[in-house]
C-alpha cells in the first residue's frame, strides 16, 4: 500500500503552516511557507509586511526599516513607533519624564497624567509639585 502526502498550498493572500496568516505585499503574492513578500504595499514594511507604527500625520513608514520619518505620535518610541513610551517618560519621543506617581507607577504615555495618584508629599494629576510644609 503507497501513501500519498500533500504539502498545503495556501492561497496567493496567505501564508503559514496552516495558511493563518494574511500576506501584505504590494503584488499581494507571498511565500506560502514564510510570508516573505518582494515589496509592500503603502503603510506596510519588512519583509512580511508589518504595519507600520504610529507616525505622526498618519504618515506611511519606511518600507524597508518601518522608521517614521515624520517621527512618533506623542506616547510612542521612535523610531519604528511600534511601543509604547518605556514606564517613567512619555509625551514626543518619549522626551518627558514622569512625577512621583504613587508607588512608582508610570504615568500615562501621552498626557504624564498619574492615573493613581500620587505619592506622599505631592500633588497635581502629573504629581510633580511638591507640598511644601
Amino acid at each position: 500500500m503507497k501513501y500519498f502526502v500533500y504539502a498545503m498550498r495556501c492561497p496567493y493572500y496567505k501564508y503559514g503552516k496552516n495558511c493563518e496568516f494574511e500576506c501584505f505585499c504590494e503584488n499581494i503574492t507571498c511565500d506560502s511557507t514564510t510570508g516573505v513578500c518582494p515589496g509592500c504595499i503603502p503603510g506596510k514594511f519588512g519583509k512580511t509586511c508589518d504595519t507600520c507604527g504610529n507616525c505622526k500625520f498618519n504618515a506611511i513608514c519606511d518600507p524597508i526599516t518601518g522608521e517614521c520619518l515624520t517621527g512618533c505620535n506623542d506616547g510612542w518610541q521612535p523610531p519604528t513607533c511600534l511601543q509604547e513610551c518605556p514606564n517613567g517618560t512619555f509625551g514626543p519621543s518619549c522626551s518627558k519624564s514622569c512625577g512621583n506617581c504613587i508607588g512608582g507607577q508610570s504615568c500615562h504615555p501621552v498626557t504624564g497624567v498619574c492615573s493613581n495618584g500620587c505619592e506622599i508629599g505631592y500633588i497635581g494629576s502629573d504629581c510633580k509639585s511638591g507640598i511644601h510644609r
